[in-house]
């Protein structure tokens, strides 16, 4: 018979494991739910593998509890003592009258002796080995679940920040394909008169200004190797200390090579240099006694790609 420990102990096992289950199938749940918003062979495998094991350690507690109402051989109940061969009128006598007949210490001797026979150490040594292995398979269960559900637990929140990447990425491609999937209407060209209305017209593309082009060369242009601070800073565009700077490069290196240079010397802006193309050149040093050259009509342009 099942004493009241063991009943104690069955049903605060029920309780635990009813908890637990709960727990496992919660873990369970959130492993598919994740697989099937985003579709993933470790997390199928990985509620598969908490399914099968919480599964398979409630048939180990449900063995336990079967095995705890179990007993193992038969009991050697022809041998036991009976009260009432002992004592007569056993039913009419109250418990302290009972305890006051010499027949009772004769029963309790005869009694001690049934429980030190053979048959009954060996009965009881089956038994003890049976609610032993009963009591394990009540707990082991019991610790395993919280242990493998606490893992999955743990894994199931580290895994929450991968899931809402995926599935973010996988809406995002979602949306894509079904806005490629259904092109707008104005896409479609109308056939001009005298096309076929299977051919699509050419698309017209409005006219291209065309590039800014440096303004041609003006008589009286500046040649920037014979002018002076003031005439170099009264350019537009440029300042007093541009024409210094222009002016201490010239008499430390020599005259400039070209407009090029000298735009090259002062740092001017690509703006500046447009603007200023036409109105400056470079013109090359003159021999000892020989005329200055003249303003030339044409002075060289700088070409620049914007």
């Amino acid at each position: 018979m099942r004493s009241k420990a063991d009943k104690a102990s069955g049903g605060a096992g029920t309780k635990l494991l009813m908890g637990f289950s709960f727990l496992a199938f919660v873990n369970t749940l959130c492993l598919f739910h994740m697989d099937g918003r985003v579709p993933s062979k470790k997390w199928k495998q990985a509620g598969w593998i908490a399914l099968f094991l919480n599964l398979l350690l409630l048939v180990c507690f449900a063995a336990g509890m079967i095995l705890m109402n179990t007993t193992a051989g038969e009991y050697p109940s022809d041998t036991q003592p009976d009260v009432q061969d002992y004592v007569e009128n056993f039913n009419d006598l109250s418990y302290e009258e009972y305890k006051a007949l010499p027949e009772y210490k004769e029963y309790q001797r005869a009694y001690r002796e049934w429980q030190a026979s053979d048959e009954y150490k060996a009965y009881r040594r089956a038994n003890e080995t049976l609610r032993s292995v009963a009591a394990a398979l009540r707990v082991g269960p019991l610790i395993v679940s919280f242990l493998v559900n606490l893992i999955f637990f743990f894994y199931i929140m580290s895994q929450r920040a991968v899931f809402y990447q995926r599935l973010g990425a996988q809406q995002n491609r979602n949306e894509l394909a079904s806005r490629l999937a259904s092109p707008p209407a104005a896409c479609v060209p109308s056939s001009p008169a005298g096309r076929p209305a299977d051919v699509a017209a050419p698309q017209q593309y409005p006219p291209q200004p065309d590039p800014v082009r440096p303004p041609a060369p003006v008589n009286g242009a500046l040649d920037v190797n014979g002018a002076s601070v003031e005439a170099i800073a009264a350019l537009p565009g440029l300042t007093e200390i541009d024409a210094r700077r222009a002016v201490s490069v010239r008499e430390s290196k020599g005259p400039f090579a070209s407009a090029e240079a000298f735009f090259d010397a002062i740092n001017a802006p690509p703006h500046i240099v447009v603007r200023l193309s036409g109105m400056v050149y470079a013109a090359p040093p003159a021999a000892p006694g020989s005329p200055a050259p003249a303003s030339p009509a044409e002075p060289k342009r700088r070409t620049l790609d914007l």
